[in-house]
């Protein structure tokens, strides 16, 4: 009987080892089907997720958004030309319109003239869906074994919208940043208009903003800072060449008011020169992401630091720029024999530069906004990029933004400007009919 009570004890003892490790496998099981489901809907594609790695996706959406820029640069280019076309039969000269127009109203424009190509560009993705032209694509870019692309061409479809969408966002966020200049530019542009009317010996109260950061970089701060001025470029310039100007109808602040606005100006155009370089950068992200596997994060991370040392290397060639300009008036005080600046070609290199890094830094802020499914992955990351962002633009409309007018003001005075320059400007400005006093009373 002992014996018996033994063996039964035994096999019960065995039973639950068996369900022990029963339990144990069915545990194994569990998790190996949970990190099985989570490696599918990270990994693998899962769904309408196409996209076995980050960098396979980024690759589509790059080349997607070459052919996105190539659409919208050209339906600006036809609005460009439309608006030629009615000037050309309408009554009201260009020259009127340049004279009676505005920074707020050129910004205006410019801005409804992008946000116009970004919605025809739209019509055209839409026109292009229901032609079935997507659906050519999967044909022509087929997956390989270590790139993974979309099987149909609404998977072409739906990205290609969403390019297009992102890239309407980030004209959005460009022309909010650039509102900052375009209001920094008028008000110095009414600033001067009073020095320009007011006598020596009137006081001119004139309030500084508190986004006018650093007096010793402003221009013509006070009404005798701006006679002097005037009184150093008119003897320059008629030093260089007496009949450049008429020392006794020459407008000094026609002449600041027209290169103010032609230059900040640039800012808003982009034309050619802003979008071949753009569609250029984005070719190099479809490189990066085939062929060097990388991600949309590390490269956001990389071009992020390189827009910081771009608009600092900007921000320092401005005070530069202001400070030799300040050293110039008052060293020489007027003579014919200007040297060429150091900083000449710098100088009129950084708006540019200004312009393409604001581009991509609005661009790269439209991507993660627009993208929900990128902060349920890297959360803690877009955390801190979209921290660092809103900083970069406060830094900008506080700080930077007060001092670009004064820059492109310091660039239309000599050493950065000769008597040929301002002698082909002329003509136009002897059409200018707004006056400095109206301007201001207006």
């Amino acid at each position: 009987q002992a014996a018996a009570d033994a063996q039964q004890e035994a096999a019960e003892d065995a039973e639950r080892q068996v369900m022990a490790a029963a339990m144990a496998v069915q545990d194994g099981l569990n998790g190996v089907t949970d990190g099985t489901r989570g490696l599918d809907i990270n990994v693998h594609p899962h769904g309408d997720k196409w996209w076995r790695y980050r960098y396979e996706h980024s690759f589509v959406e790059g080349l997607l958004a070459c052919w996105v820029t190539v659409f919208v640069f050209f339906w600006e280019w036809v609005l460009k030309q439309l608006r030629m076309w009615v000037f050309k039969h309408s009554h009201l000269q260009l020259q009127q319109a340049l004279s009676y127009g505005t920074l707020y109203l050129d910004w205006l424009e410019c801005f409804l003239r992008e946000l116009v190509a970004c919605l025809l560009t739209f019509l055209t993705v839409w026109v292009l869906g229901h032609f079935y032209i997507f659906d050519a694509f999967p044909r022509y870019l087929p997956s390989t074994k270590h790139l993974h692309l979309p099987k149909t061409g609404e998977e072409y479809r739906a990205l290609a919208t969403e390019i297009v969408v992102i890239v309407t966002f980030a004209m959005l966020f460009y022309f909010a940043l650039l509102l900052a200049v375009v209001r920094s530019a008028t008000l110095k542009l009414f600033r001067w208009a009073k020095h320009d009317f007011r006598g020596e010996t009137d006081i001119l109260q004139a309030q500084t903003t508190a986004s006018e950061f650093g007096r010793s970089h402003t221009l013509a701060g006070t009404t005798n800072e701006y006679k002097e001025l005037r009184r150093f470029f008119m003897m320059t310039i008629l030093a260089q060449d007496p009949e450049a100007i008429d020392s006794a109808t020459f407008s000094f602040w026609k002449y600041l008011r027209a290169h103010v606005r032609t230059t900040c100006g640039t800012l808003m155009y982009f034309g050619p020169l802003m979008w071949i370089p753009i569609l250029l950068t984005f070719a190099i992200f479809v490189v990066l992401h085939g062929w060097a596997r990388m991600g949309y994060i590390r490269i956001m991370i990389f071009f992020f630091f390189v827009l910081m040392v771009t608009i600092a290397f900007m921000a320092w060639v401005i005070m530069a720029v202001n400070k030799e300009n300040d050293t110039a008036v008052h060293s020489r005080g007027g003579t014919g024999d200007a040297k060429t600046p150091m900083l000449a070609k710098s100088a009129r290199f950084s708006l540019w530069a200004m312009s393409f890094a604001l581009f991509f830094l609005c661009y790269g802020a439209a991507r993660t906004f627009c993208q929900p499914w990128l902060w349920e992955l890297y959360f803690n990351t877009l955390l801190c990029l979209t921290l660092a962002t809103i900083v970069i633009c406060a830094v900008f409309v506080i700080w930077l933004a007060p001092l670009v007018p004064t820059f492109t003001a310091s660039l239309a005075l000599p050493p950065y400007t000769e008597a040929a320059h301002v002698k082909d400007m002329k003509e136009a400005l002897d059409r200018d009919v707004m006056t400095a006093k109206e301007f201001v009373e207006n």
